[in-house]
């Protein structure tokens, strides 16, 4: 039981405690702290997760708090989710959520294991042939983990064992070996103090080896010095006056270079414009011939076309005139054998007057045109269009030959004439193309001469040379620079102020040196830096030596005796756990003996399955008698409720004109009073004898002064019974009294 509160740095309390009994009563106005008192219980009893809609619980109040609840006994064992359904009304809201998680842990001590009626008959029938009865599921899973501990737990045991003997092996080759540890620290020690002195030697050496550098870099310097000043001509690098006398001679050269390749160009070019004007030339005058040929044979063929009317007209004349007298000769003869002979030999010799004459000249003329063109040519050039003219079979062709032959002699006198244009205008370009071939040659020329004379004024004959010499005295300029920053760094280690300094501080201790006897040839600079490392080495070692030493001294004292303490009763409690693992073994066989007797019960559990709506029937029952007595009817059959599933749409009751309604059909005061009744049945169900608390904040918002007082009245009787307890969180000093009235007893405090 609760019996008390302290809280500190909460919401709007400060420092505060207050007594809490059986029933306690927390009055007072809104803003005073009544519902920070709710959360204060709420959070440090029941552990919302910081998370959801409880998120901004925990926000409100932040991290610097300090409340603590104080108890009689332990506090009540629920979640959060329990608490706020079944055992918390808050601001009149009393309303059940029955999709919560919380809803499985009510369900197992509603139902049968926590298994929903509903749900028995399939979950016997999928289990049964496998695991027995549900008891015997539990049983079995008790077993294994048990077995499952106890195996784990012989395996830590072992572990224990095994790592404590392992330990004390160790301690006992540590005593050996912390004798072998002593003489080794002591060989180490011999050894260490030899490498120092060799160390030692080594670094005179190596400064002896610095001092003679040091002079050596003086002398260097005073070389390059001297080599500096015999090149003054090279201290400005003029290579960008070199670079452009290169570049204006290497342009000069390729424009003589390419003035002479577009000279030669153009000379093949002349070259064979002449080559095709002399064939041209030669041709035009082997076809010379032609054209007077050609001018004869179409002048007798234009004489042949202008008499041709004329002879055919008079050919006409000559036909009709026959072709008349055959006729007078019929007329004589008469329409008889001879007379029609007469006719037709008539008309025959006018037919042939008309045009065996035209063929005959026409054959007289092409063969007189033929001979005459042979006869012209000398049967020597008788080819290309010359031969199509003597092969002409009619004279159309002829003259078509003809024309193509005076084309072609026209064409070939165009092409001439175009070569011969072309040939001249190559020839003035082939002259302009020496001329400026004169003019680069001479550009190339004094370029070259500017470049001898710009190298022979550096004293050199090449590039190459002047920029071996350039890039030589740049050598000497960054020897030079490298060797006064040798200097300069020589001078900070020695702390002297230049090199007159240095040379005879290095001359002095150089002296002091042999006659200290030092050798001036020592190790190498590897071997030294080899020599100095095993040195180091051999300290490090030595530190770690002491450190291993000190430390296996440390632990030898009563290690021993702490590892035989630890080992105790180790083998006892081994031994007993493999004794407890076989009586698991034996008590599992026996459960699956019983599993397979189960299967034989499997119509029995369906039995038990088919009253499945005997828990939710009892719950209604409990309800409606709850529902009665605080709605204050006097039988309970005229508050019937019926709880068909834990759901809210399957829960109706009766109303006061007897029909059964869902929930939100009923009034808010009827729905709070059957909410509230269904709260506590299902609370009392849940716990079954066990300790809970009650929190009502604010819990008669939808309730009359009667209906107030009826509840507190069933209250104290619901306490009574099941010896919980309560806290009232109320602003009205009338349910304050009232709650008095009924709780005599009960802690009274007043918040402002």
């Amino acid at each position: 039981m609760l019996r008390a509160i302290h809280i500190k740095r909460f919401g709007a309390f400060a420092d505060r405690s207050f007594a809490v009994g059986a029933v306690t009563v927390f009055g007072g106005a809104n803003q005073s702290g009544k519902s920070t008192l709710f959360d204060a219980i709420r959070i440090h009893t029941f552990h919302p997760e910081r998370r959801g809609r409880v998120r901004a619980l925990y926000a409100r109040y932040g991290d610097d708090t300090d409340v603590r609840l104080d108890w009689s006994g332990e506090p009540p064992d629920m979640s959060d989710g329990e608490f706020m359904n079944l055992f918390a009304v808050s601001s009149g809201n009393v309303q059940v959520d029955f999709d919560g998680d919380w809803l499985a842990a009510v369900r197992k001590n509603l139902f049968t294991g926590g298994i929903d009626p509903r749900n028995l008959m399939e979950t016997f029938e999928r289990l049964a042939s496998e695991k027995g009865t549900y008891a015997h599921m539990r049983e079995r899973s008790r077993l294994e983990r048990q077995r499952e501990e106890a195996e784990s737990r012989l395996d830590t045991l072992t572990a224990q064992r095994d790592e404590i003997l392992s330990a004390l092996d160790t301690q006992e080759a540590a005593r050996g070996g912390l004798q072998a540890l002593e003489a080794r620290r002591d060989a180490l020690r011999e050894s260490e103090a030899e490498l120092a002195a060799q160390v030692a030697r080594q670094e005179q050496i190596a400064e002896g080896g610095r001092l003679k550098s040091h002079l050596s870099l003086l002398d260097e310097i005073a070389a390059l010095e001297q080599a500096q000043q015999n090149w003054p001509h090279l201290a400005q690098e003029r290579t960008g006056e070199l670079d452009d006398l290169e570049r204006r001679s290497r342009a000069s050269e390729a424009k003589r270079i390419g003035a002479e390749e577009a000279l030669r160009a153009e000379q093949r070019r002349l070259d064979a414009l002449r080559a095709e004007l002399a064939a041209l030339a030669g041709e035009l005058a082997a076809r010379g011939q032609w054209r007077g040929g050609v001018e004869a044979l179409q002048g007798r063929l234009a004489a042949y076309d202008d008499g041709k009317l004329t002879r055919q007209l008079m050919r006409g004349v000559a036909a009709l005139l026959l072709f008349l007298s055959g006729l007078a000769a019929m007329h004589l003869l008469g329409a008889t054998v001879w007379g029609w002979s007469v006719l037709a030999a008539a008309l025959l010799a006018a037919v042939s007057s008309i045009y065996l004459p035209g063929w005959l000249d026409e054959w007289r003329l092409k063969r007189t045109l033929k001979d005459h063109w042979r006869n012209l040519l000398g049967g020597t050039h008788l080819y290309g269009r010359a031969q199509a003219v003597y092969e002409s079979q009619t004279l159309t062709g002829l003259t078509t030959a003809l024309a193509q032959l005076q084309a072609e002699l026209e064409r070939l006198e165009a092409d001439h004439g175009e070569k011969s244009q072309a040939t001249g205008a190559q020839q003035a370009r082939v002259a302009e193309l020496e001329r400026e071939q004169t003019l680069h040659r001479e550009e190339s020329e004094s370029a070259a001469a500017a470049l001898r004379d710009w190298l022979a004024a550096m004293l050199v004959g090449s590039r190459d040379e002047y920029r071996d010499k350039l890039g030589e005295y740049r050598r000497v300029q960054q020897q030079l620079g490298e060797a006064y920053g040798r200097l300069e760094a020589a001078l900070r280690d020695a702390a002297l102020a230049d090199g007159f300094q240095l040379r005879a501080h290095a001359e002095g201790r150089l002296e002091a040196l042999r006659a200290d006897s030092v050798p001036s040839q020592g190790l190498a600079e590897a071997e030294r830096s080899a020599l100095r490392e095993r040195l180091e080495a051999a300290r490090t070692e030595l530190e770690k030596l002491e450190e291993e030493h000190h430390a296996l001294d440390r632990a030898s004292h009563g290690t021993s005796e702490r590892l035989v303490g630890r080992l105790g009763n180790l083998p006892d409690e081994i031994a007993d756990l493999g004794e407890r693992l076989r009586q698991i073994d034996v008590e599992l066989a026996a459960l699956e003996f019983d599993r397979r007797a189960a299967e034989r019960a499997l119509e029995l559990f369906r039995e038990v399955a088919a009253d499945e709506s005997a828990v939710l029937a009892d719950l209604s029952a409990g309800v409606a008698q709850t529902f009665a007595r605080l709605s204050g009817v006097e039988e309970t059959r005229q508050a019937a409720v019926d709880i068909a599933a834990l759901r809210t749409e399957d829960i109706r009751a009766l109303d006061r004109h007897g029909y059964s309604r869902p929930v939100e059909h009923l009034s808010s005061g009827a729905q709070h009073l059957l909410y509230l009744a269904l709260r506590l049945e299902m609370a009392r169900r849940e716990r079954q004898g066990r300790f809970a608390l009650l929190c009502l904040d604010e819990p008669f918002a939808f309730l009359d002064p009667e209906r107030q007082l009826e509840t507190l009245q069933y209250l104290k009787g619901f306490l009574e019974e099941t010896g919980w307890q309560l806290i009232l969180f109320t602003n009205e000093p009338t349910q304050a009294e009232r709650a008095r009235s009924v709780f005599p007893d009960c802690q009274l405090h007043t918040l402002s």
